[in-house]
């Protein structure tokens, strides 16, 4: 792929993609991030915007630990998790990170049309290069990527990809339609009971009480939440706000991400970054559950192996349209 690096003075610090119906916005400086996902016709971004916003990478200084870096330069949209995610190693030998370089890092830009964008990094932590294609036509934005394996060591790696939504298109008329058995929880955190299964969209709070996560509570019901989504029947998911008559849908492959992850950050954390002034939910596809071990049967910890000098590749779409008759 040729092209200038997206740090190089004469790169643009954003690239737009337009059709009828849609507008979009990456950022090459920072992970080829998908920034904005606009419906023209009402002006509304689906996608999370953070409190402190974008901030140029390189420009933050060092704030004691990966997470607190990684979270610094996130600035919302939905980003490739890559070669690692949450906190855990890679593979031995390997250095440990939060959530991947590939979100953090500048891309290479390559080819680009009004519909179509192309971008590629090779990573420091690991010897993968990631190729990546973003393509808009009419409702439906595409993105296919390959991950090729440059060395002759075979590579065990974290692969998420991490759309998160924001307000306005999240609220209390908000419904999530996700066709998942279960719903596992992490050890130790959130507001239902941690560490265990629970029947997807039904979890108990652990004090009698049964909380629908397929619903978004309004803001006076302050809510932290991270689990897994298994059991999925197909790869898709569709989130509705028949308020707003906008609608997403998000496909993917199955064989690589037979989970998603499902995050809430909704004004309950009162500690560093959010300080109760986040209001976003994620679905995320993801090849693994994050972790080690099981729980209730579920092995946590899947890595994708990229054999020596070979590639793996997917594609995963979202679709942003119109409902015209107000139901989710």
């Amino acid at each position: 792929m040729t092209g200038i690096p997206s740090d190089h003075p004469e790169a643009p610090a954003c690239v737009a993609l337009e059709s009828e119906s849609v507008r979009v916005t990456l950022l090459p400086a920072k992970g080829f991030d998908i920034y904005e996902l606009i419906d023209r016709a009402s002006g509304t971004d689906v996608l999370f915007k953070t409190p402190w916003g974008w901030r140029e990478p390189t420009s933050l200084p060092p704030l004691g630990s990966r997470m607190a870096d990684w979270l610094a330069r996130y600035a919302g949209g939905w980003q490739v998790l890559l070669p690692t995610s949450g906190g855990d190693r890679v593979a031995e030998g390997s250095p440990e990170g939060f959530h991947g370089e590939a979100a953090i890092m500048p891309w290479r830009l390559g080819a680009l049309t009004a519909t179509t964008a192309t971008a590629s990094l090779d990573l420091l932590t690991a010897p993968l290069r990631i190729e990546r294609t973003v393509t808009l036509v009419d409702t439906m934005l595409t993105v296919e990527e390959t991950v090729t394996n440059l060395s002759s060591v075979p590579q065990r790696v974290h692969w998420v990809h991490h759309p998160a939504f924001g307000e306005p298109f999240l609220s209390p008329a908000t419904v999530f339609d996700i066709p998942a058995e279960s719903i596992v929880t992490e050890p130790g955190r959130g507001d239902i009971v941690a560490g265990s299964l629970h029947p997807w969209p039904l979890a108990s709070d652990g004090d009698g009480g049964i909380v629908d996560l397929s619903r978004m509570p309004a803001r006076t019901e302050p809510r932290e939440i991270f689990g897994t989504l298994v059991g999925f029947r197909e790869g898709r998911y569709a989130i509705t706000n028949p308020d707003l008559g906008l609608r997403v849908e998000v496909t993917w492959d199955l064989d690589l991400f037979p989970y998603a992850w499902f995050w809430q950050e909704l004004e309950a954390t009162e500690e560093y970054p959010w300080f109760r002034r986040a209001y976003v939910t994620a679905v995320e596809p993801a090849s693994l559950i994050p972790g080690t071990g099981e729980t209730a049967g579920w092995t946590r910890g899947r890595l994708v192996t990229i054999e020596a000098h070979s590639a793996r590749s997917t594609t995963v779409t979202m679709s942003l349209t119109a409902t015209t008759d107000g139901a989710p």
